[in-house]
């Protein structure tokens, strides 16, 4: 099981730590190197007011945690992800937390899983595949806009790029979206193109 926050910088990761307690529950103990945002400060006084224990790994022994391996699985899949769909390096943040999603909401071999997905395992709840399912990563998608920009005469679909599930934004089927000006937005109401909008010239021009 892995799940992923992105931040924006390395000293805000006590934030993470607060939507982790608060999204699945608080652990008994919480395995990390020295790095001082992860074992002292807000971080520390969070654990604390919890009761979540710090183990502190003794510096540059990485391979002693667990963890690790699961961090190096989610570089090398998003990798593949970028690299198979071409999109750019920069969206690697929602790359990494559509993986993560993955992950946690499929079978894997795993014996101590007890033949659950291992999000059903830590959160007791049957776990729904239909978000991370339904679209590929960096995948052409159609999707309807309301207000001033689909009144007629111009078109009520627009073209985007699906980057994963919004998490905690509209419903549990809601998409980031990458808009033609760069602006990544939730959308609830995409689908993919369909097999004559691929063919269509007119259609592959506009994607260009």
């Amino acid at each position: 099981w892995c799940m992923t926050y992105n931040l924006d910088f390395e000293r805000n990761i006590h934030t993470a730590f607060k939507r982790l307690f608060k999204e699945v529950g608080v652990p008994l103990k919480m395995v990390m190197d020295g790095a001082k945002a992860q074992v002292s400060g807000e971080t520390k006084k969070i654990c604390d007011e919890v009761g979540c224990q710090i183990i502190e790994l003794e510096k540059y022994t990485p391979a002693s945690n667990r963890a690790e391996r699961m961090i190096q699985e989610l570089k090398l899949e998003t990798r593949r992800d970028m690299k198979l769909a071409g999109s750019p390096l920069v969206l690697w943040c929602y790359c990494i937390e559509r993986r993560s999603e993955i992950i946690a909401c499929c079978a894997r071999n795993n014996y101590n899983l007890d033949g659950q997905v291992p999000r059903t395992f830590m959160t007791g709840e049957l776990t729904d595949i239909s978000h991370v399912c339904n679209f590929k990563w960096y995948e052409w998608v159609k999707f309807r806009r309301l207000g001033p920009e689909a009144a007629y005469p111009f078109p009520s679909e627009h073209l985007g790029r699906c980057l994963g599930p919004a998490r905690n934004q509209g419903n549990a089927m809601s998409q980031h979206v990458l808009l033609e000006n760069g602006k990544v937005i939730p959308i609830q109401t995409l689908r993919s193109l369909t097999q004559s909008e691929i063919d269509s010239p007119l259609e592959k021009s506009k994607r260009d």
